[in-house]
């Protein structure tokens, strides 16, 4: 039997539906650029297209609070809807932007070459000498002396900008991001700038350092700004060359949200933290080096709701529905995709213990008994099956 959706009620009847199946091949459905960066608990974007199409029109404003890796903005441009969304992490709100921005290959191509100039420009003065007093930095760890050098211009020159940066520098330092690691071929070629590791996941450094001296790791040369255009050239889609008036915003989900009317979103489809699973900081320590943080002050730095009990769990779902209920029209439909732990059925649970004190109505709950926790990215967090994700579902709720 092919993958399907699975709908049930509390009462626990079931019905088999055919319109998704949310891991079917989607090369030639989806825009390349839904593949531009990992993210850890990202969905596949058939997943937000499925409720996009069902709940909303063209023109509708749909809505992300944690957009992520910007996966419902990049769908909605796709489906000709009106997109608004935010984020707390600024590795998320990188790739979000991108999604919404509208930029031409040609000028991208050509910022990618200014940027180059600046840089040989710069290491030719006296900044050499910047460098070498962080040599020791252990960011090096990772990659080669002359690909430090031109990560560490990227990140001081644009990369400590990001929420400033105009479209185009903010779409090369999402490019760049997407390579910040990854694996090495068996020929010794790679798209990465760093020694060979998983591109979803920063490994500690002490770890890796372990491991590439018992396996004899080598980190790559090479000119960062070539593999940069290279994934341009392979990842950019035409689509970002039209207009569009998608937003995304740096902000706290569980705030009063003032940028848009009350009553003007049609649908949410957002998937909020895992219950004290995922760490999103720590996991892309790395990338967010790129945009000017340390390892040691992520934690401080990064204010993210990704360490709660249940019970505080339930506190901040109820607060971010409670929040968002004034901006959804009447008839409008949030879709929450959270996924359960091993000892909960976590958004079913989090619903009976919320649901009296909130004034949405239960629609349904959508799941896909064969997308497996060993498809997941956050499988490779925890050794323990136990502490994982086994399943993902939709809690789908309607403003009455």
């Amino acid at each position: 039997m092919s993958n399907s959706i699975v709908k049930f009620d509390f009462k626990g009847s079931k019905q088999i539906l055919s319109e998704l199946d949310w891991s079917r091949s989607q090369n030639k459905r989806f825009s390349n650029l839904h593949s531009l960066a990992s993210y850890l608990a990202m969905f596949c974007p058939a997943l937000p297209s499925y409720f996009i199409n069902k709940y909303s029109a063209e023109n509708d404003l749909v809505m992300d609070n944690f957009s992520g890796r910007g996966t419902t903005a990049l769908v909605c441009r796709e489906l000709k809807r009106n997109f608004v969304g935010n984020d707390l992490n600024p590795y998320a709100y990188v790739l979000s932007k991108l999604k919404v921005s509208t930029i031409w290959k040609t000028a991208l191509l050509k910022r990618i070459d200014e940027i180059e100039n600046e840089f040989n420009n710069w290491f030719k003065s006296d900044n050499k000498q910047k460098i070498n007093i962080i040599e020791n930095n252990e960011v090096l760890v990772y990659y080669s002396k002359s690909v430090y050098n031109q990560l560490f211009f990227l990140r001081e020159k644009y990369g400590k900008n990001w929420i400033k940066n105009a479209d185009l520098e903010n779409a090369i330092i999402a490019f760049a991001l997407s390579l910040m690691h990854g694996p090495i071929k068996k020929d010794s070629s790679t798209i990465y700038f760093s020694l060979s590791m998983p591109n979803t996941i920063s490994m500690a450094p002490n770890y890796v350092k372990k491991f590439a001296l018992s396996k004899k790791l080598i980190k790559p040369e090479g000119n960062i700004f070539e593999k940069i255009k290279n994934r341009v050239l392979s990842k950019f889609d035409d689509i970002l060359e039209k207009e569009y008036g998608g937003k995304i915003y740096f902000c706290d989900s569980t705030k009063p949200f003032s940028k848009i009317k009350n009553e003007s979103v049609s649908l949410v489809v957002t998937s909020p933290p895992y219950l004290n699973m995922v760490n999103y900081t720590n996991s892309n320590w790395l990338k967010l080096w790129l945009l000017g943080y340390e390892r040691i002050e992520l934690n401080q730095k990064i204010k993210l709701s990704d360490k709660f009990n249940f019970e505080k769990y339930c506190e901040f779902i109820f607060s971010y529905l409670n929040n968002i209920y004034p901006l959804i029209k009447k008839g409008g439909h949030i879709c929450l995709i959270v996924g359960d732990v091993y000892d909960k059925e976590l958004i079913l649970d989090v619903w009976n213990v919320i649901k009296d004190k909130l004034a949405y109505e239960f629609v349904e709950i959508y799941y896909d008994y064969k997308y497996l926790q060993t498809h997941k990215v956050t499988h490779m967090l925890n050794s323990k099956i136990k502490n994982g994700t086994k399943i993902e579902k939709v809690l789908v709720l309607r403003k009455g």
